[in-house]
């Protein structure tokens, strides 16, 4: 309905043969297609920001390992080429990976070892009530 100068008068939907019925029944068939085409947009953009913010952990890792590297006295130099090189690898992968990617490889991590993956779930369960508790 559109207002006009005379008064409120009724627009005039295409289809002039079908009845009322008819075009109710097929706003309404539209109306779940376009509300999933608006939550998948949403959802799209949602992953992008996740992947981009994944990426930003990645380069701050590799940043940290070349800081780690200048900042350390030089008698511990073994152990901090290693723990940088594994920050480094940790942030390459991060980079170059996508959310989708890295829950892929985290669920094959998890299938081929059961035990230990259920271990870290409970000792890290353990310490994050920990820290809430307090």
């Amino acid at each position: 309905m559109t207002e006009s100068s005379n008064g409120p008068r009724m627009t005039v939907l295409s289809g002039a043969g079908t009845s009322g019925k008819d075009l109710v029944g097929q706003e309404r068939e539209k109306a779940p297609r376009e509300g999933v085409l608006l939550q998948a947009e949403h959802l799209a953009g949602t992953v992008k920001k996740a992947n981009a913010a994944v990426a930003g952990v990645g380069e701050t890792m590799s940043g940290m390992a070349e800081s780690l590297r200048e900042h350390t006295p030089a008698s511990y130099a073994p152990y901090t080429e290693r723990a940088a090189a594994g920050l480094e690898q940790a942030g390459a992968y991060l980079q170059r990976g996508t959310i989708g990617g890295i829950v892929d490889d985290l669920s094959d991590i998890i299938r081929r070892h059961p035990v230990p993956a259920m271990l870290t779930g409970v000792a890290v369960g353990f310490v994050l009530a920990r820290k809430l508790r307090r």
